[in-house]
């Protein structure tokens, strides 16, 4: 209220000023380019702001007077006729539309030096549009576009101009059209936002038809998720809820998401009741994975008896039931926590085949589930599946930016095992030094289970030569990435030298941190580099929290705990502190749409994998240690 009467009192002061004449129309005087679209004066800038917060306020007649005075006070700058045109929209919003035609042909009247004027042009293609749809203002409107390739602002007002206008006249096609070229523009966020919200009200006019022919046909990415939202929103009741639920999974960061969201807030399909103190847990007890579920599910207890210990007032129960390998017995499992346990949200389970059994039951009861999967491995789209598990694609990231942007270093080549886990590292490495601007020189497979790398090798050192160009003596590549066991890499190492590969960096994954990378490997491996998954024994580096974690496992378990027990450790306390939160915000009451809800807002510090936070895809994003051998010992170089 004090700035607002401070405001005010500068307008007063201001018209003594001027005097009367301050309110008259002022003459048309042309002013040097450099003095006009000169900064405007504080005084100047400090009413535009009032204005605009009138304007936002929705007292139109405030506003509109407010910028008025801002043109007349201020007539030798350019914030005068950027002052009308917001005057001239106000009138607009306030269903006015002859005033606001008057006061654009003002400004492009008395001040034809303003290098913004095709801005105002577009708010009167608009006035008068709203005073008369006549196509020749749509020919107007087009005409402008091929006057402003030099204005991308304006050109971004007018496709949001044009894509109403066509709107409008029940044209869908040409309303996506300019919105297509709206998107092309490189727009802000504010004005992204504008956009979208011109899309999903063009989007929500459409039939049936239109929407599954404009599917096939708009090319925009932004588009397509709005127009899936459609044709979900437009299918009967019994099958509305799971369509609009995939492309909610699927388009986790685009507005629909947010749509969907509060469509669905509250409604499940099948109303299962949930025990806000009770969680699930599902890893494998029995089979050829059961060690791996054993090692989880140590972390899990011992986040959960931490728990207890800082929060002796709010009990949570974890149900632990046999997932197996199998997915109808991970089915039966989970069917068995919702009926028969009521749980609120569950961990696990580690196999991405069963978590994509699961998914259709998650959707049913809209039950959070935390798996020990990554999620570029799940078929099955769901926005209640989280990942905890590494994500290779954020790994190779992490590998791939330190080296470029530290280390500098340009060429690569990879040499990978002919297997699925070979294969899918080596196109994630490649597509990582592709956005980082590398080059990759070399990309050879290798049969899994090789102990002689002769022809592979000789391979990579030709297509190396060949790509850079460079004679045939010589070693061009910076460095080689590996993605095998540290055993098969230990064995490989030795021949690189031997067949001509000398002075490259070796790079590999997680699975290089095993003692046999440097008893076997010896100074082949030396300055070789990896992410870690969960590293523990650099006392350089050492993270107070990954030692607190570390000590409290092995007072527990007598044993130091794996990454497995890492992440079935955070798993839990991302599961327990999303749990809290969710229930703080409900007063005390909590829901599983609500438990959703947390964990997407969920950030963990103090952890054994340092800050954790939940993407809005589902996936934890996580740092990625560097570990480099040095001197026969694996010691932490980034970050």
């Amino acid at each position: 209220m004090a700035r607002r009467f401070a405001l005010l009192l500068v307008l007063a002061l201001l018209s003594v000023h001027w005097g009367c004449a301050s309110l008259q129309r002022q003459p048309r005087v042309l002013i040097p380019p450099e003095i006009f679209h000169g900064e405007p004066s504080p005084e100047a800038q400090a009413l535009y702001r009032e204005a605009q917060e009138l304007e936002k306020e929705g007292r139109w007649q405030e506003a509109a007077l407010a910028y008025e005075r801002i043109a007349q006070f201020f007539p030798t700058n350019a914030v005068a006729p950027r002052a009308l045109t917001r005057e001239a929209a106000v009138w607009l919003q306030a269903g006015d539309p002859e005033k606001a035609e008057k006061v654009l042909e003002r400004v492009l009247r008395e001040f034809p030096q303003w290098k913004d004027s095709a801005r105002a042009r577009v708010v009167l293609l608009e006035t008068r549009w709203v005073q008369k749809r006549d196509p020749k203002i749509i020919e107007e409107g087009v005409a402008l576009w091929d006057e402003t390739a030099q204005d991308p602002q304006a050109r971004l007002a007018l496709c949001r101009a044009l894509a109403s206008f066509h709107r409008d006249l029940k044209d869908p096609d040409g309303a996506l059209r300019w919105l297509t070229q709206g998107y092309r523009l490189s727009p802000s966020q504010e004005d992204l936002g504008l956009l979208d919200d011109l899309a999903l009200h063009v989007t929500s006019d459409l039939d049936v038809e239109t929407t599954e022919r404009l599917l096939q046909t708009v090319s925009e990415p932004r588009l397509g998720p709005f127009l899936a939202y459609r044709r979900a929103d437009l299918l009967p009741p019994e099958s509305r809820r799971e369509a609009l639920l995939d492309v909610l999974a699927r388009n986790p960061e685009h507005p629909v998401a947010r749509e969907i969201e509060k469509r669905l807030h509250g409604t499940v399909a099948e109303q299962i009741p949930a025990d806000p103190g009770t969680l699930g847990c599902l890893v494998p007890l029995s089979g050829p994975h059961a060690k791996f579920g054993q090692r989880i599910l140590t972390g899990a207890a011992l986040a959960l008896d931490q728990w207890h210990g800082s929060f002796p007032h709010d009990p949570v129960r974890l149900v632990v039931l046999d997932s197996g390998a199998d997915p109808d017995k991970t089915v039966a499992a989970f069917s068995a926590l919702a009926s028969d346990h009521a749980v609120l949200g569950a961990l696990g389970p580690v196999s991405p085949r069963c978590a994509s059994a699961i998914a259709p039951l998650m959707n049913r009861w809209a039950i959070p589930v935390v798996s020990f999967t990554e999620k570029r491995t799940v078929d099955n789209a769901t926005p209640f599946l989280f990942h905890a598990f590494v994500d290779h694609r954020d790994m190779i990231e992490a590998l791939v930016s330190y080296c470029t942007d530290v280390r500098g270093l340009v060429r690569y080549g990879v040499l990978y095992p002919d297997d699925s886990y070979g294969r899918s590292l080596s196109r994630l490495f490649a597509e990582a030094v592709e956005r980082r601007g590398g080059r990759l020189l070399a990309q050879v497979s290798y049969e899994p289970g090789s102990t002689d790398f002769k022809e592979p090798i000789q391979k990579f050192l030709d297509q190396a030569q060949k790509a850079a160009g460079a004679p045939a003596d010589s070693s061009p590549v910076e460095a080689v990435f590996i993605p095998d066991t540290a055993k098969t890499v230990a064995l490989l190492a030795p021949q690189l030298p031997y067949y001509n590969v000398v002075g490259a960096t070796l790079l590999g994954t997680n699975l290089w941190e095993e003692s046999s990378l440097v008893s076997i490997g010896g100074v082949y491996v030396e300055n070789a580099l990896f992410p870690s998954a969960f590293h523990r024994e650099d006392a350089v580096y050492q993270d107070p929290a990954t030692g607190a974690f570390v000590e409290e496992y092995k007072r527990v378990y007598g044993r130091d705990p794996d990454y497995l027990a890492a992440q079935g450790y955070e798993a839990t306390r991302l599961l327990l502190q999303a749990r809290r939160e969710a229930l703080d915000a409900g007063g005390g009451t909590l829901d599983r749409l609500a438990l959703r809800s947390a964990l997407l807002g969920i950030t963990l510090s103090q952890g054994p994998l340092g800050t954790t936070r939940v993407a809005p895809d589902g996936h934890l994003i996580r740092d990625y240690p560097i570990l480099q051998v040095q001197g026969g010992t694996l010691l932490r170089v980034y970050p």
